[in-house]
């Protein structure tokens, strides 16, 4: 697609985050200063539910969040598959009740399915549209006592509403959805996207059996924005849903969400060790954009414009300035590690090979890249990149592919928050997107392009154009034409003007040289420590 430079500048709310990262883990602490707890369940195995409907990556990403909080100093033997029933959840939510006193912490994840249903005749006439959200236990069915081995959203906040009134601060972290669908498919070549969200209709004679926990009114109608100690961040939004996301993980697929939770609680730090609701909303958010190609959003509680409430403190490591090691925000000056490219519909013969590695694979559940040879296609995370691609163009792909995890991995913990209005739709002639970069007040912006090609188009400022800016957002919005295939906008903010970078983007203006700029952003990162980087794929076709 070609770019075409619009911009209007307008005022926003956010500022752009930054963590960093200690080689020594760090204790976790309660802001309050009391104890911590944590509640963490994972569920793949659904033993009630046909094969389609079980899970990859629940058990995984509970197990990564333990592990986390135990190298922080926190016990949490996780809850998986069949333990995780409703009776189990139920009693060490009691517990934490309990328990907890004020001044403590508790952390609460969840990984496995989600689904709404008609609302319960407890609650009947609470909520508007008639419904009420849950999550699916290991024994969940949509016929029979499965229908009940559930922990209904209102639930959950009557004992988050019991904690808060004890003075005690949660976290709360659910990578499940409940409705919405995709902003754009998933292009089956690319291997299976699970989602995790159990869709079928429950059995009305089943589901009016259900008897709740107890609670009163005004626990019945509790709202996670009211409850000053509680920060609660949702897969989805309720137009998205929450995909199981190969390769952010060799392993198996993950959901973003809990990956990006357990990286901030084993290694997060800022200002003095301390992690506010602000930061940790700011890093899961973008992160979860960006590996998921867009297309999951996350929802978090409180939504506020209240600094204090934003600066609150969730974790608290210490007093210590942790900063990111040179180690952990290199990438290896070899390009090391593959771009894992499938082949199918043919035979790979005589590509044209680019800078950066690869290596074939088999499966395309296991490929960074797919290529289909007889469509002549190039698929990644589920999105077409390009058509017509033949030897002579694979190579470029392969470096797009490459160039983009490579920036994603070192801009990790310094985020700017970066995002397409519309939640990442696929675009075609006639529509208008418009990328907004916020928290840039002050800081001096560079924003380029990488074609999927390989190729670097810069987009902001001209030569010779100052680009410092004295409002909080960016704005910018492209025209749709062809080629059409997807494009990732890459916005850079220093403290001063990045003369290097600007001139080795110049420079390199319209070359397929896409391998080489995570190294040119290394240098930035490292020679300034308020550096940000954020990107957003754009995504276009000609008809959808």
């Amino acid at each position: 697609m070609r770019f075409m430079l619009r911009k209007t500048l307008l005022a926003g709310l956010f500022l752009a985050v930054s963590f960093g990262a200690s080689a020594e883990p760090s204790t976790l602490r309660a802001p309050g200063g009391g104890a911590v707890r944590a509640l963490v369940v994972g569920i793949n195995d659904y033993y009630r539910m046909p094969q389609a409907a079980q899970l990859r990556g629940a058990v995984a990403d509970a197990s990564d969040i333990a592990q986390a909080l135990s190298k922080a100093g926190v016990s949490a033997k996780p809850i998986l598959n069949r333990e995780a029933t409703r009776a189990r959840l139920v009693q060490e939510l009691d517990r934490l009740v309990a328990e907890s006193r004020a001044g403590d912490l508790v952390l609460i994840s969840f990984a496995g399915h989600g689904l709404q249903v008609p609302e319960y005749e407890a609650w009947k006439g609470i909520d508007p549209d008639g419904v009420d959200e849950e999550i699916a236990l290991s024994g969940f069915s949509f016929s029979g006592e499965g229908v009940r081995d559930v922990l209904v959203n209102k639930e959950l906040k009557a004992y988050l509403a019991r904690l808060d009134a004890k003075g005690v601060d949660v976290l709360v972290a659910m990578d499940s959805c409940f409705g919405g669908g995709m902003s754009r498919a998933v292009d089956p070549r690319s291997g299976e996207w699970t989602i995790r969200q159990a869709t079928g209709k429950v059995a009305k004679a089943d589901h009016d059996k259900f008897v709740p926990i107890a609670m009163d009114g005004r626990e019945a109608r509790a709202v996670v924005r009211a409850m000053t100690h509680v920060t609660f961040l949702a897969g989805a939004s309720k137009d998205t849903v929450v995909p199981e996301i190969p390769n952010l993980d060799p392993s198996t697929p993950r959901g973003a969400l809990s990956y990006y939770f357990a990286r901030a609680i084993e290694g997060a730090g800022a200002q003095a060790g301390d992690l506010t609701r602000q930061a940790i909303i700011k890093y899961v958010m973008q992160n979860v954009s960006e590996n998921s190609a867009e297309r999951q959003r996350i929802e978090f509680e409180p939504r506020t414009n209240d600094s204090k409430a934003l600066q609150r403190v969730v974790l608290h490591f210490g007093e210590r300035n942790l900063q990111i090691s040179s180690e952990e925000s290199a990438i290896p000056s070899s390009l090391s590690f593959p771009v894992h490219l499938a082949v199918i519909g043919g035979t790979a013969n005589a590509i044209a090979k680019g800078k950066a590695p690869f290596e074939f694979v088999s499966a395309t559940n296991a490929a960074d890249l797919v290529w289909d040879v007889a469509q002549q296609d190039a698929i990644a995370r589920g999105d077409r990149l390009l058509d017509h691609v033949d030897a002579s163009l694979i190579g470029g792909v392969i470096d797009r592919t490459w160039a983009i995890r490579a920036i994603e991995r070192i801009a990790e913990t310094r985020v700017l928050q970066i995002g397409l209005t519309e939640g990442g739709k696929l675009y075609i002639p006639g529509d208008n997107p418009k990328i907004i970069a916020s928290g840039v007040s002050g800081a001096y912006l560079t924003v380029f392009n990488i074609a999927a090609t390989g190729q670097v188009q810069m987009l902001y400022p001209a030569v010779g154009g100052d680009t410092r800016l004295s409002e909080d957002e960016w704005r910018y919005a492209p025209n749709v034409t062809a080629p059409f295939g997807a494009d990732q906008v890459v916005a850079v903010v220093t403290a001063a003007p990045p003369a290097q970078l600007l001139s080795w983007l110049y420079e390199h203006d319209q070359r397929a040289d896409a391998a080489l700029l995570p190294g040119e952003l290394k240098k930035i990162l490292d020679a300034d420590a308020s550096a940000r980087i954020g990107t957003v794929g754009l995504h276009t076709a000609r008809n959808r």
